[in-house]
């Protein structure tokens, strides 16, 4: 018995800490965004000031050959650009996580919210075109305890599942409030059928 509970706080520990992990990755990569986006904002700044002041000391100074500042916005560029890797890397963590130690449940749907892709902008969306998404709200009552639970799936160009209709969610049984942000994906639907 007492072999099974150390295996258990082990394996407790394991998930903590992997957990842990996830979160730490998503912290640093949104800090080192921001410094990486403020940083980019700065030399384009002082590029623009350069170009305004080009008849003063500034100016000249700005904009003379000694400093690179092509060069350092081209790297800082390419490191704003590198963000969606890493997104994707830890994104790849975390459904690790949740495979290993997840639980499917299954959830109800309680309704459906729209989603505009940029609001504010109508011409972005004239010229883009908008894309058709929803969230979907889910709802799970914990057995043990009665407590209900809402979670949000992203359904995209697809038609919604009818209201009370069962979908699965994976979670932390241990943290319910803690689950797997997927997409919702219609199983009538399928792409290149021959």
């Amino acid at each position: 018995m007492d072999d099974m509970q150390q295996r258990v706080d082990i394996q407790t520990g394991d998930k903590g800490r992997a957990r842990a992990r996830i979160r730490m990755f998503y912290t640093v990569q949104r800090w080192a965004f921001r410094v990486v986006l403020g940083c980019t904002a700065l030399v384009i700044l002082l590029m623009i000031v350069g170009l305004c002041t080009s008849w003063s000391v500034v100016g000249v100074f700005l904009l003379q050959e000694t400093l690179p500042w092509q060069w350092i916005l081209l790297v800082l560029l390419v490191f704003s650009f590198s963000f969606i890797f890493t997104d994707s890397f830890i994104q790849g963590r975390e459904e690790r996580w949740f495979m290993q130690y997840g639980t499917e449940v299954m959830a109800s749907v309680v309704g459906s919210e729209p989603v505009r892709s940029f609001r504010r902008w109508r011409w972005v969306r004239w010229v883009l075109g908008d894309v058709d998404e929803s969230l979907l709200v889910l709802d799970w009552q914990r057995p043990e305890t009665e407590d209900v639970y809402h979670y949000v799936k992203r359904v995209r160009d697809q038609k919604l599942p009818a209201l009370h209709t069962r979908l699965p969610v994976i979670i932390d049984y241990d943290d319910p409030t803690y689950f797997f942000k997927e997409d919702y994906k219609d199983p009538s639907v399928t792409f290149l059928t021959w």
